[in-house]
């Protein structure tokens, strides 16, 4: 999925996103506050926070009038913080990123990333979420405004593990027999 259709996605299967529109509307509807900061995107395909600029309304559509954007959500953090729900088969993982010194949280010099919790899909929130999103390798990432409102800002159906301390807890045999037996014994179906 590009950009807007994962933002799309998440809106129809009822995940908050931040609002996201076509530069130039954003100029419109906030014309004025054109100081607010949004997330103007280069590249609809782009991943791991690449192809993205932080601007003001006023900057961007001096720069990017036609580009898709959406509202910077902002914590109040000293840094930039965010929160992935990583589903692989029939295990969940929830990933805190930060990084001292960028306004993404997997950009930087120096980037923490931590696992917070992990578990099986026998949890029944969990299960909710996979029967809206069948797929057995997944990740969402989410960011908290000031008020704790988290929102969806990123959908991804090939994240990358390597480095982040899965190997912690599942072996790279326990993911792929994991993966396997989901292909397996749910209705998901392969499209090449």
């Amino acid at each position: 999925m590009n950009r807007l259709e994962m933002l799309e996605f998440m809106d129809k299967i009822l995940f908050n996103t931040p609002i996201y529109m076509k530069v130039s509307k954003f100029n419109e509807c906030f014309k004025y506050n054109s100081k607010t900061k949004i997330v103007v995107y280069l590249d609809l395909t782009s991943h791991r926070g690449e192809n993205k600029e932080l601007l003001t309304i006023e900057e961007a559509y001096e720069k990017y009038p036609n580009n898709l954007a959406s509202l910077y959500i902002d914590s109040n953090c000293k840094f930039a913080v965010s929160y992935r729900y990583l589903k692989i088969g029939n295990y969940y993982f929830w990933i805190n990123y930060i990084s001292k010194n960028d306004w993404r949280s997997n950009v930087g010099e120096d980037i923490q990333i931590s696992i917070n919790s992990f578990g099986d899909l026998t949890n029944p929130m969990y299960k909710v979420v996979d029967k809206k999103i069948n797929m057995p390798l997944y990740a969402i990432d989410f960011v908290q405004d000031k008020d704790n409102n988290h929102y969806a800002i990123d959908f991804n159906i090939a994240p990358g593990i390597k480095g982040i301390g899965i190997e912690n807890y599942l072996s790279a045999k326990e993911i792929v027999e994991s993966i396997k037996y989901y292909i397996k014994e749910s209705q998901y179906e392969l499209y090449y």
